[in-house]
């Protein structure tokens, strides 16, 4: 992913790559990120794994492939084969593969935040 299609979709919170070990977005970081054309190595998007799943609070469902997690009442299912997640009262399906386009469904809906410990 390109460092300004990365920075268009970050907000202030959003967990993302820098030199490889994740760190918290702050509006500075976002606007870093924006000016590193050249050195987009230094910022990338996490992919979604089984271990950031969990961290993030989801818990393994009985499909190992399959990771859920509740907030405001909606179920949100996420399967980690198809790099679908899937909101359940809504019955959407989206396809995400990076952590903060996650944190960024669940906030819009819901408008908590995915906590990762730190």
């Amino acid at each position: 992913m390109e460092a300004i299609e990365l920075s268009n979709q970050l907000r202030s919170g959003n967990l993302i790559n820098y030199m490889g070990k994740p760190i918290k977005c702050s509006t500075s970081t976002i606007f870093a990120v924006s000016k590193c054309i050249g050195d987009s190595f230094l910022y990338q998007p996490i992919l979604l794994t089984d271990e950031f799943l969990i961290k993030l609070g989801f818990e393994q469902r009985k499909n190992y492939d399959c990771y859920g997690v509740i907030f405001d009442n909606i179920r949100f299912s996420y399967f980690l084969n198809k790099e679908w997640l899937k909101i359940d009262s809504m019955d959407v399906f989206r396809k995400i593969k990076y952590v903060h386009e996650l944190q960024n469904i669940i906030h819009s809906l819901t408008l908590q935040e995915l906590q990762y410990p730190s």
